[in-house]
């Protein structure tokens, strides 16, 4: 799109201006699902787990030999555990700890959910975080 100035207001071509209508449009509508599941598939890091500028990047900062670059890289590619924690800071932080508490005591009461509770992050100060291994993001 070429920029021309008139009177401090840009001016667009009657081309650039319908696009500009139709795009407009097509985001109000929700888009191009088309377009947009095209894009997905094309640029999910989700299934390809690959990225060239990273590893050449990482690869020329000789972070490490280069005998131990493909565990290395294989081991960013495992999908990451799900994690949440309690802000301490919050005033009410003591009652949402013991909601979830309460609730996580009650999943394990049942069969279908027992393998499914959160667990507690041990590293973290004061019990405020936890962590679903078994559910990671995939």
């Amino acid at each position: 799109m070429k920029v021309k100035r008139k009177g401090g207001r840009i001016e667009l071509t009657e081309e650039e201006r319908k696009e500009k209508e139709r795009r407009l449009k097509e985001w109000e509508d929700g888009g191009n699902r088309e377009e947009r599941e095209a894009y997905r598939l094309q640029h999910s890091l989700i299934d390809e787990k690959h990225n060239e500028d990273f590893v050449n990047y990482y690869k020329g900062l000789k972070i490490l030999p280069e005998s131990e670059w493909d565990a290395f890289y294989n081991k960013l590619k495992e999908p990451l555990d799900i994690c949440f924690r309690i802000n301490s800071v919050e005033k009410n932080y003591e009652k949402t700890k013991e909601e979830i508490d309460r609730q996580i005591a009650d999943m394990l009461t049942h069969p279908e959910t027992r393998d499914k509770t959160p667990r507690l992050l041990p590293w973290y100060p004061s019990q405020l975080a936890y962590t679903f291994n078994e559910l990671s993001r995939q």
